[in-house]
């Protein structure tokens, strides 16, 4: 394999470091990805937007705190218990489902989406849209200290919800017991540890979230030939980790013209002995396209890569599910280890040293093939 991708994110990592949503640093390694665009690319467009800057995590330890408030009100005062864990659920509902609502009060600073269109040689033809994000977030310490993180997750999930019906039951029934109220305390116990270590103010270097997929769009733009009927964009996006922002407003945006295409979004693919694909997001309420996510996943199992088949990532969101939601054929290719989840996700170990340059060689070497096939049908 060339060293382009390599050179490009230990030079970002080196150069710039990490890129908070809206940061300078942010805007640099956008004007660096810019700037190799331009190298391959026929046309170069710059999208400025606003996003919110990273406060989410302070309204989900206020989430908590009705949670525990709650819990201790149990057996002294089930209105006022009923009442909190209202608040608890319309706050996380809102976190979780509809974070967009939450954005209209948060304070912003600008971000950009660079985007690289190749052109075919013919007209009328089919559109593929290679997308990732250049941007990094804060260092979770819920998954560094434990490698059991997402399970904790999952399984604060369904206490938390056993824990809203027996409230609900005390409020309208006034069944309690006081080892329900020994489980209130002990989910809030949970609840608590999580909000407390789901975030911190150290920032990720994300040399694999997600600079690694940024390399390798950027590597396919470098590698594509005969491009005869099949224009392609290349974009990395500002902003996923507010939310997936420069996605959406990308979409909004240019819809019309992407309609028709595909898009293959690539996330957090340097590291990880597997590629996953994702199926749905949001509880299931996005779906991703599986046609295209079974062809490309047989084109990188030709390319010596392993496909991991566990349901990744159906409770969170990335950049493809902003074209999912809008009804756009999206697959979203994640590098995991055997358990399916993102290694080194969120930490301070997110270094270029833990990149494997055979994850971006595959991918690169798949999507070449993925585009030839698609011009081959014409």
């Amino acid at each position: 394999m060339n060293n382009y991708p390599l050179d490009f994110i230990e030079n970002i990592c080196n150069n710039i470091g990490p890129r908070l949503p809206g940061s300078k640093n942010e805007e640099k390694a956008g004007q660096y990805i810019k700037k190799e665009l331009e190298k391959y690319c026929d046309e170069i467009k710059v999208e400025e937007f606003y996003t919110p800057i990273l406060k989410k995590f302070v309204l989900l330890k206020i989430s908590t705190a009705f949670f525990l408030i709650s819990a201790i009100y149990y057996i002294i005062s089930p209105i006022f218990s009923f009442i909190m864990i209202l608040l608890y659920v319309v706050f996380m509902g809102l976190l979780i489902i509809y974070p967009e609502i939450i954005d209209n009060f948060l304070p912003k600073k600008k971000s950009y989406n660079i985007i690289g269109v190749k052109k075919a040689k013919k007209t009328g033809n089919k559109k593929v849209v290679f997308s990732a994000h250049h941007d990094s977030g804060y260092v979770m310490p819920l998954f560094e200290k434990s490698k059991n993180g997402f399970f904790l997750l999952k399984f604060n999930m369904i206490i938390s919800l056993f824990s809203i019906l027996i409230i609900v039951a005390n409020f309208l029934f006034g069944y309690k017991t006081i080892w329900l109220f020994y489980y209130l305390i002990f989910s809030g116990i949970i609840q608590f540890y999580i909000s407390t270590n789901i975030n911190s103010k150290k920032k990720s270097l994300g040399a694999n979230d997600n600079l690694s997929s940024v390399a390798t769009i950027l590597n396919i733009a470098k590698n594509v030939k005969n491009q005869k009927n099949v224009d392609l964009m290349f974009i990395s996006f500002g902003s996923e980790e507010a939310g997936c922002v420069g996605s959406q407003k990308f979409v909004r945006k240019n819809y019309k013209d992407i309609k028709n295409s595909i898009n293959i979004n690539f996330e957090s693919v340097g590291c990880g002995d597997y590629f996953g694909f994702l199926k749905s997001e949001k509880f299931g309420r996005i779906k991703y396209d599986y046609k295209n996510s079974d062809k490309f996943s047989s084109i990188i199992k030709k390319n010596d890569g392993k496909i991991i088949n566990k349901n990744i990532g159906q409770f969170g969101k990335s950049d493809g599910g902003s074209f999912a939601k809008s009804k756009i054929k999206s697959i979203c290719i994640i590098g995991t280890n055997k358990y399916g989840h993102i290694p080194n996700w969120h930490s301070i170990n997110d270094v270029f040293k833990n990149i494997k340059p055979k994850n971006i060689d595959i991918l690169t070497k798949s999507s070449l093939e993925y585009i030839s096939s698609l011009q081959n049908k014409q």
